[in-house]
């Protein structure tokens, strides 16, 4: 395979190509079919370039491809030798330790701090009016909120700062590295959930939710902090507990809330009370229930309520009812007389 495109290579250069930019085209044609075949060998066709910006620029393209392979592959230690030996920009290589970074997260967490802590140097060496560092360092953060909290916190203080000099982050920005290979472009992309700002949030608000909430507000355009901005649920020990009514009947749905004709009475639990009232708790007044405030019975004890009961507060009232006199006035005028009156 390689033979056979290094062969038609040298052919179109000798046939076609009459100026270095036209042989340069052929070179990175020829590499990026070799790199879509997992071939490394796209590398010694690269170097064959003559412009020294676009062969630069073909190396990385390649080397960031194949870190991205051996990422996808789980093969964490050949993908970090290419980082460190690669002809990588520092925004792919910061981008690459991060990657390598989640697949270590879960069994190498010192290692994991360690790569993430060359990413951030990585990210501080970027350069550009791209907000690309504020998605690197978003990406930093949502790995080391399961390694270190506490740095975590730090990061995300540095991707305000980022954030707020760009007003095109978003805080759901890609990294985007396009290659022009004659008639076509390849691209390779970075982003996603990991890169996330709303990720980091929402895992930072279970952490700390109204330090999560201040630090969402820092941000100056809205974009980042509507995403930024925790939910409006709060966390279970937050919320109001909510109580609910309990009736004391359960006659179809009423309750002593509903029924505007049951009054309170006051209580008298001295021994003045005892000697007007003539019972042991001193009670003012006995319950009755008017028969016309409860529609159906379904108890015993509502029955005799609906035969014979009116709502009676007064200490006069107990003492006509002894002795079978009327009782009207005591009673009050909104409810029926007593039956025993």
């Amino acid at each position: 395979m390689f033979s056979t495109l290094l062969r038609r290579a040298e052919l179109d250069v000798e046939s076609d190509a009459n100026t270095p930019r036209e042989r340069d085209w052929i070179y990175t044609a020829t590499a990026v079919a070799l790199l879509e075949n997992g071939d490394e060998r796209a590398r010694d066709i690269a170097e064959k370039i003559e412009n020294p910006e676009r062969r630069i620029s073909i190396l990385q393209h390649i080397d960031f491809e194949f870190v991205q392979t051996f990422i996808r592959k789980k093969a964490a230690a050949k993908a970090i030798r290419l980082i460190q030996s690669g002809r990588l920009s520092n925004t792919q290589r910061a981008a690459a330790y991060i990657d390598v970074a989640r697949l270590l997260r879960d069994t190498e967490r010192q290692r994991t701090l360690e790569l993430l802590e060359d990413a951030v140097r990585e990210v501080n060496r970027v350069e550009g009016d791209k907000p690309d560092r504020a998605v690197l360092l978003v990406g930093i953060a949502n790995q080391l909120i399961g390694a270190d909290r506490v740095r975590a916190w730090e990061i995300v203080g540095e991707v305000v700062k980022e954030a707020n000099r760009f007003d095109d982050y978003t805080g759901e920005n890609t990294l985007t590295f396009p290659l022009m290979t004659g008639n076509s472009i390849t691209t390779i992309s970075i982003g996603g959930e990991n890169f996330s700002i709303a990720k980091v949030f929402r895992a930072l608000a279970k952490d700390d939710l109204y330090r999560a909430v201040d630090v969402a507000k820092s941000f100056k355009y809205d974009a980042p902090r509507s995403a930024a901005t925790p939910s409006p649920s709060q966390p279970r020990s937050l919320r109001r507990s909510k109580r609910r009514r309990r009736s004391l009947t359960s006659a179809w749905g009423w309750s002593v809330s509903d029924n505007p004709r049951i009054t309170t009475s006051e209580n008298r639990t001295t021994l003045k009370g005892f000697a007007l009232l003539g019972t042991p708790s001193g009670l003012n007044g006995m319950p009755f229930v008017d028969p016309r405030v409860v529609a159906f019975a379904p108890t015993l004890g509502l029955n005799l309520a609906n035969a014979f009961g009116v709502w009676i507060t007064s200490a006069r009232c107990l003492q006509l009812v002894r002795h079978r006199r009327p009782c009207r006035s005591a009673i009050g005028k909104s409810l029926a007389p007593f039956p025993m009156c």
